[in-house]
């Protein structure tokens, strides 16, 4: 089924409800992003590809992974993270 929309100012497009599901792609679910003779490819992952550490890869695959943490553990990373953060600490 085709549907057409208006891409916004910001680059953002919508995505209708039956397609999203159609494709198997969920609120949270990760998503790689193609483009292959100008068309674009949209499809869900489950895992990002190995030695793909790029910023967009890591922050996707670690919003998706604490969704299914404990708060308890959530609040602990959230701690790290921030520490992290502070310190400018990388490695």
């Amino acid at each position: 089924m085709d549907v057409y929309r208006v891409l916004g100012e910001k680059g953002r497009l919508y995505l209708p409800k039956a397609q999203r599901e159609a494709a198997g792609i969920y609120p949270g679910s990760i998503v790689r992003i193609r483009v292959e003779k100008g068309v674009l490819q949209l499809s869900p992952v489950s895992l990002i590809e190995v030695g793909d550490h790029s910023p967009e890869a890591v922050e996707s695959y670690l919003r998706a992974a604490s969704r299914k943490l404990e708060n308890k553990t959530k609040v602990s990373l959230a701690g790290e993270l921030l520490r992290q953060a502070e310190t400018g600490e990388e490695e």
